[in-house]
This record gives structure tokens, sequence and C-alpha cells, in this order.
């Protein structure tokens, strides 16, 4: 029988995972979102410097 700590130990390292997961793909996502709009903000910059 699996006494409640190892239950604890299982569900803790499972939840530590999860966040590591979900910090990554934010991590990536605000990566991409921040270089999408320094993009957006350099094209917009030449194509005001061109008029």
């Amino acid at each position: 029988m699996i006494s409640y700590e190892e239950i604890i130990k299982l569900l803790t390292r499972l939840l530590l995972e999860v966040l590591k997961d979900i910090e990554r793909r934010t991590r990536d996502w605000m990566w991409s979102a921040s270089d999408r709009t320094i993009r957006i903000f350099v094209s917009t910059k030449h194509s005001v410097r061109e008029c």
C-alpha cells in the first residue's frame, strides 16, 4: 500500500513539472510576441523613413 507521503511527493513532482512546462511555454510565447512587436516597429520605422 502506498503511503500518503509517497502520493504527496509524486503529486508535488508532477506539479513542478507542469509548472516548469507552463513557464517554458510562456517564456517562448513572450519572446515570440516581443520579437513580433519589434519587427512590426522596425518595419513601420523603415516605411516612415521611405516616405
